[in-house]
This record gives structure tokens, sequence and C-alpha cells, in this order.
């Protein structure tokens, strides 16, 4: 059983998986008060025992919701499931997938690094098309 099953504080309903990796997973979510879509991070169970993973996380959480810019997803919640593994609430971004785009030509590269480095904005976690 995920720890999203037993999540009913009335705050976020989940509506779907998002995709999963190494730290944990992404759901798409509803803030129940506000009835708007969200982007739900949930850090996998495995990693609440290491220190560096949780203090990584919580890093990840205060760093990114002081940042405001367009291309930079706003963070605005930071928490924990009812058992105990943190998770983060972000802005929804309706779009494609670009892992599944396929390789893009070096010329059709340079306005996408734009947009993701004219945030002036420490990468955090590797560039990769599912980050």
């Amino acid at each position: 059983m995920h720890c999203w099953d037993k999540f009913s504080n009335g705050t976020y309903r989940i509506q779907r998986l998002l995709g999963e990796g190494g730290m944990g997973a992404v759901y798409e979510a509803t803030q129940v008060r506000l009835n708007k879509r969200v982007a739900v991070k949930v850090m996998a169970r495995e990693l609440t025992a290491n220190p560096e993973a949780l203090a990584r996380f919580r890093r990840e959480a205060e760093v990114t919701s002081g940042l405001g810019h367009p291309h930079i997803v706003q963070v605005f919640d930071f928490g924990a499931t009812p058992t105990g593994e943190p998770f983060l609430a972000m802005e929804y971004l309706d779009g494609e997938d670009l892992e599944h785009r396929g390789p893009i030509e070096p010329r059709g590269c340079i306005p996408h690094w734009r947009c993701i480095f004219g945030g002036n904005a420490k990468q955090s976690q590797p560039l990769r098309p599912a980050n």
C-alpha cells in the first residue's frame, strides 16, 4: 500500500501517478480547499531513514519555494504524509514529457536552454528530460 492510500486529511486529493524516480514519486492532485490542480512530490519511503536524503529534500523545498520566475515551478507547501514520508506541493504544469519527444537537434536546443538558464537558478538536481 502506498502512503497516499491512507492520506485523507482533506488537503490534497490524489488523482494519478505522473512519474517515479530515485527520490520518490510525483502525483497529479487537487488542493481540496481551492479546487486547484497541483503536483505533489513524495519522497520514497525507503529514503526517509537517510538523514542526508531528508536534508536534501527539505533544502529542495526551501530553495524552490523562495524562487519566483516564469520558468521555475512554484512550490507552495511542504509537509509529511500520515505515514511519515515528506512531500512538497507545487504548481501543476501541463505539457509534454520531453523524454517522449526524442532527440532535439543542437539548434533546436538554444531556445530551451535560454528558458531554463534564464531563470538564474542554481540547478539542484541533474538536468534531464524527466525533471
